[in-house]
């Protein structure tokens, strides 16, 4: 009894280390996933953040452009302006080389009445000419322009157009720039995640061959305490075969008493049959009773059965 108790303790030991190794298993495997977990949080929102910058820099490009574009239409539009000039002083210029005889006829007329309003009629007309030929190109007729001012506008324009390619130039590769930063960032990620899910797979295949290990260990060691408890259950036959044995030699014995016994209670009745026979014959012969043969038979084997009977209760 004493070993069965011992072998359930020992099953019991054994079942409490098992579940012990797999709850920390089971503990392990949590704590990767809540990292796994945390990993891919990090990386959504360094994901966002890329995202959020790309679209910060494409919305600024396209305000940039469009900018650009309400400048170029703006200039369109002055330029259209200017061509309707050129036109209306084209006509004006056609109108004084060819006048007619009545307009003639009112500029001789009006000459000496008001030469102060036809000079400024002249200066206001070659105001005009003046921003007609600003408008044309710098082939077109100077007249009314000097050469000196034509130049220094020409290079004054050929400037701001040198400025502007510059500075649409220098945008243009801060935003390439920009662009190749946020390629460089998301090539870097890009790598980075999947260095980190190289190391989640070799972390996996790693935490499988220690589970692994860990299955053949237990397999060993329950391969192990079957083996003692196949012993312990062979010992403990023997064990019941010797004491099956030793109770036949102990029942051999108590026969074997017993038997020694009964010759010894037969020797007693023996003995107490020769006791009472003498007791007979003494009390016979003290009372001077002559008896015959037949008669003190009978009694003394009354007296023999008396004490038998005693002797068997005893």
């Amino acid at each position: 009894k004493g070993m069965l108790l011992s072998k359930e303790e020992l099953i019991q030991k054994v079942l409490e280390s098992t579940r012990a190794s797999f709850q920390k298993e089971i503990q392990k495997d949590e704590n990767l996933q809540r990292s796994n977990q945390k990993r891919d949080e990090f990386l959504r929102g360094f994901q966002s953040k890329i995202d959020a910058a790309i679209k910060k820099e494409r919305t600024k490009a396209e305000q940039t452009v469009n900018r650009k574009r309400a400048v170029l239409e703006q200039l369109l539009v002055d330029r259209a302006i200017q061509d309707q000039v050129s036109t209306m002083l084209d006509h004006s210029d056609h109108i004084d080389r060819c006048p007619s005889p009545v307009l003639k006829k009112t500029s001789q007329l009006t000459t000496g009445l008001v030469p102060k309003f036809l000079a400024a009629v002249e200066r206001k007309r070659l105001f005009l000419k003046g921003i007609q030929d600003r408008a044309r190109s710098p082939t077109c007729r100077t007249s009314g322009i000097p050469s000196t001012h034509l130049e220094r506008m020409n290079a004054v324009k050929e400037r701001r157009e040198r400025m502007e390619e510059i500075r649409s130039s220098e945008i243009r590769r801060k935003q390439e720039s920009k662009l190749r930063t946020a390629d460089e960032a998301l090539r870097k990620l890009a790598l980075k995640n999947e260095e980190r899910i190289k190391m989640s797979h070799f972390k996996e295949a790693e935490n499988q061959a220690k589970k692994a290990k860990l299955r053949i260990e237990d397999n060993h060691r329950q391969n192990y305490i079957m083996n003692k408890i196949k012993d312990n259950d062979s010992r403990i036959s023997e064990m019941n075969f010797l004491k099956a044995r030793k109770q036949v030699e102990i029942a051999n014995i108590q026969a074997e008493l017993r038997q020694q016994e009964k010759v010894l209670d037969e020797l007693i009745a023996r003995a107490r049959l020769q006791t009472g026979y003498d007791q007979v014959k003494s009390f016979v012969e003290k009372k001077g009773i002559t008896l015959d043969a037949e008669r003190l038979q009978s009694m003394i084997l009354n007296q023999t059965r008396r004490l038998v009977r005693s002797s068997a209760v005893r």
